[in-house]
Parts: C-alpha cells; sequence; structure tokens
C-alpha cells in the first residue's frame, strides 16, 4: 500500500468549509471506483499546515489518478480555499491497523 501526502496551508477563514467538505469531495472522486483508492485522511495540525492522505493499493494506482486528470479534477474546487500552491510527497505504507 502507497500514501500520496498533500501538504497545504488553508486561509484561516476558509479552513471551517474545506474541512466541512473534504470527505465528501474525496467519497465522490475516488471511493467506489475499481482505482486502487484505499482510504483518505484530513489531518490538521494548524491551518497553515494541513496534510490531506489518501492511500492507494500501489505506487501504480496513484501515477493512473494522477495521469487521468482525477486528482486535479477532485483538488480544483479547493484551489480557492488554499493560502498557497499544495506540494505532494509519496510514502509506503510500513504498517496498517484498522
Amino acid at each position: 500500500m502507497h500514501a500520496r501526502i498533500m501538504h497545504v496551508s488553508l486561509k484561516p477563514e476558509r479552513a471551517g468549509e474545506a474541512q466541512a467538505q473534504w470527505a465528501e469531495r474525496v467519497e465522490r472522486y475516488y471511493k467506489g471506483k475499481d482505482n486502487g483508492f484505499v482510504a483518505g485522511y484530513m489531518l490538521i495540525v494548524d491551518v497553515s499546515n494541513v496534510l490531506s492522505i489518501t492511500l492507494w493499493d500501489s505506487m501504480e494506482a496513484i501515477k493512473a489518478n494522477e495521469e487521468s486528470g482525477d486528482r486535479d479534477e477532485a483538488v480544483r474546487p479547493y484551489l480557492e480555499y488554499f493560502a498557497a500552491d499544495p506540494w505532494y510527497e509519496f510514502a509506503e505504507v510500513g504498517a496498517h491497523v484498522v
């Protein structure tokens, strides 16, 4: 399993809206599709340090999601909430407990 981690800084006045809409939007664009999506999490350290973490079956699934434009389509509605451009990193999931 692999993770795509989006680092973003939110505009303080829009942070609540972004948080309230995150799960619905992730579900709409990823869940229920045969695309390797496993789960998603939004972690908020503070509005200037937010992590949107999506888990995928493989790095190939992440790459396919990005190449199809689905990631950009999912992020596009959030651009107005961002205080700066997001940046991404990727990680292999070393352990997982549910």
